[in-house]
């Protein structure tokens, strides 16, 4: 594995989705939410095809034994892409790239739930503790409220310890 390699990929890619978030942002008010997602989808299609028909690889691409793993993981693409053009177009860009920050947390959630890693009752109460709390506060400022006691520091602590 080629770690500086691979450190640039995913900061080229955060960059990129970086510059999409503006572009949204900048273009949400003067296009339809539709027409920048199925732009989006068209122009992701058209070069994901092109990648793989330059690399000989396109009869691979289209063939699969998982169909229903693949609509099912594409129609959760389509609805998160829908919910995120339509934050980013309608709250300041700093607004919700902080709640973009709670991807990490729940997708630990997510991890513990549906896949069962590490998913005892006290590691899963902290977990949507957290959740909710880091929401609470990205939310909070903006609704001229306080943020909920779960985004108090020793919330965590007084639930069962960090691990």
């Amino acid at each position: 594995m080629n770690y500086l390699r691979a450190a640039a990929n995913k900061i080229a890619s955060t960059l990129m989705f970086a510059l999409m978030s503006t572009q949204v942002r900048h273009l949400g008010a003067d296009f339809p939410l539709g027409q920048s997602i199925f732009a989006r989808a068209i122009v992701t299609l058209a070069m994901v095809l092109a990648l793989f028909a330059l690399r000989g690889e396109l009869r691979a691409a289209l063939r699969t034994e998982r169909l229903g793993a693949h609509i099912g993981r594409g129609l959760t693409s389509v609805f998160g892409m829908f919910f995120l053009f339509a934050a980013v177009a309608r709250l300041p860009l700093v607004d919700a790239t902080t709640i973009t920050f709670l991807a990490p947390l729940m997708t630990v959630t997510l991890a513990a739930l549906v896949l069962g890693e590490g998913a005892d009752a006290r590691a899963l109460v902290r977990l949507l503790m957290d959740d909710f709390g880091a929401a609470s506060a990205a939310i909070a400022p903006r609704l001229r409220a306080t943020a909920l006691p779960f985004a108090a520091p020793g919330w965590t602590v007084w639930a069962g310890g960090a691990r």
